[in-house]
Order: C-alpha cells, then sequence, then structure tokens
C-alpha cells in the first residue's frame, strides 16, 4: 500500500508488473482517515497508511493492467496538447507584434499588416497564403525604420513563419488520426460521438485531442470509488472551498494532464456550440 502521487509510483508499477497486489490512497483522503499531517515522517505515514487500509480499504485505489490502446492514446493525446501549446502562443505573438508595429509605420504599410494578419487566421482554411504571408512581411520590412522597426520585424518573420505554423497544425492533424484509429475500437468512445448510441445528448467539442485525453487519462472509471474521487483526480474537488495546489514535499494524487484537458471543454469549447450542454453550462455560471 502507498500514497498517490510522487516518486514512488514508478516502484508501485513495477510491483504489480511481479503481480503483488498494490492499492494507493489520495494524501487528502488518509488526511481524513487518520488526521496524519502531510510532512510527517516515513514511519508515521506506514501506520496511517496500514491503519486507513485496515478500516477504509474501499478509499484505496488498486493497480490493474492498463489497456495498451488506452496507454498509447494517453501519451498521443499528451503530444498532441503539447504540440498545440506551443503554436498557439506563437500566433498570438504574431497578433501582438503587428498591433505594436502600427505605430512605427507610415499609412501605405497598413494594408500589408491586414493582409498578413487576415491570411494567419485563415492559413489553416487555405494553406497556400503562406507564400502570400511571406511576401508581405518582406515588403514590410522595405518600410521598416532600422532601430525599433527591425526588433518588432524579427518578432513578425519568427512567429509568422507559416512553415512553422503550418509543420505544427499538420503534426496536431497526424496525431489526431493516430488517436482516432485507436479510439474507435473502445465501447466508451462509441458512446461518446455515435448517434442514438447513448441516451445523453451529443458532446461537440470533445474530440480526439480533449475527449481522447479524458478517455485514456481516466482509463478504468471503476476503479474511483465515488464522484468525489473522479473529481478530485482532476482537481475539482474542493479541500477548505480551495482548489488543491501543489506543495513541496508533499504528494500531489492529482492528474493534471486530465485537468487540463477536462478545463479545456468546459470552459472553451462547451460554449462555442448550440447544444444542451451549452445551455446547462450557462446556467451554472448563473447560479
Amino acid at each position: 500500500c502507498g500514497i498517490m502521487g510522487g516518486l514512488g509510483q514508478a516502484l508501485f508499477l513495477r510491483a504489480a508488473d511481479l503481480k503483488l497486489n498494490v492499492a494507493r490512497i489520495p494524501m487528502y483522503r488518509l488526511q481524513e482517515t487518520t488526521g496524519i499531517q502531510p510532512k510527517s515522517d516515513a514511519n508515521e505515514r506506514a501506520q496511517a497508511i496500514s491503519k486507513a487500509y485496515t478500516e477504509h480499504a474501499d478509499f484505496f485505489y488498486p493497480i490493474s493492467p492498463v489497456n495498451p490502446r488506452l496507454a498509447l492514446v494517453r501519451e498521443l493525446t499528451r503530444e498532441r496538447l503539447g504540440i498545440q501549446d506551443l503554436r498557439k502562443p506563437m500566433q498570438l505573438r504574431l497578433y501582438a507584434a503587428l498591433r505594436e508595429v502600427r505605430y512605427v509605420l507610415p499609412s501605405e504599410a497598413e494594408p500589408l499588416i491586414n493582409l498578413i494578419e487576415q491570411s494567419a487566421k485563415k492559413l489553416f482554411e487555405n494553406r497556400s497564403l503562406g507564400k502570400q504571408i511571406e511576401e508581405a512581411v518582406q515588403k514590410l520590412e522595405e518600410l521598416l525604420p532600422k532601430d525599433e522597426g527591425q526588433r518588432i520585424l524579427g518578432v513578425i518573420k519568427h512567429y509568422a513563419s507559416p512553415k512553422f505554423i503550418i509543420g505544427a497544425k499538420e503534426d496536431e492533424e497526424d496525431l489526431e488520426r493516430a488517436i482516432i484509429r485507436q479510439l474507435e475500437y473502445l465501447p466508451i468512445w462509441e458512446v461518446l460521438h455515435r448517434s442514438g448510441a447513448s441516451a445523453l445528448p451529443a458532446l461537440k467539442g470533445l474530440g480526439p485531442a480533449l475527449g481522447g485525453s479524458i478517455v485514456s487519462e481516466t482509463a478504468d472509471i471503476r476503479r474511483f470509488p465515488s464522484s468525489r474521487d473522479y473529481r478530485s483526480y482532476a482537481r475539482f474537488g474542493l479541500i477548505d472551498g480551495k482548489f488543491p495546489r501543489r506543495q513541496a514535499g508533499v504528494e500531489f494524487s492529482v492528474n493534471m494532464y486530465f485537468n487540463r484537458a477536462v478545463w479545456l471543454w468546459s470552459t472553451d469549447q462547451v460554449a462555442r456550440y448550440d447544444h444542451p450542454w451549452k445551455t446547462l453550462y450557462l446556467w451554472q455560471k448563473a447560479v
């Protein structure tokens, strides 16, 4: 038995590979059950874990074999969202640089700036616009002053690079196709996305990146003793009215990849589509 999170997880996984019975408990559950302090010593923790398992074995999560498809999807979705994390700030910095450069350029440069900005926004729909952006940036360079303007141009030339942006997007699309090939065999994916497979309304905005992340990071939902434990695993369980935060020297039994996927869907995607989940989302915000 042990605590979820921290450096001990590799040891627990190895023990499970050796066919040992391994069970882990979240730190907050151990504290509630035994009153142990987060930074207690090893002997105190061992005694608390033993006591908790004797009295509340149902609070522990067993380690069971992971479906190989889910394990692969987990790695693919993490890589997919990681590439997106690089691409999106790059595009935002481009738009910020374009706003700044307007103040150091003559008025005749305005059409060029607008052309770059609009083309960058439509680049994924029409990737031939990449050449148009490069030509506009080259013309812009001729109008820029040598000092401040050149610094801003350096940002624009780097972050407006269509090859980089398109390359990142193509990597994301390749990963999404690979994720779908693995997910389509899983019953939960069919329930979430096939018409008539579920009595619940269709979930929109929960594609291979976010949906695949939620499914793979959850793995077997039956391992969670309660809905509260499931929420806590995604860092949405409140402790003293606050979301838990990582503390030095304290095991953090939260899956931040899971947290990120749920947060992105619920705050960014769900309100973009006209479906019952948007109505529920707006109602929750209102109350």
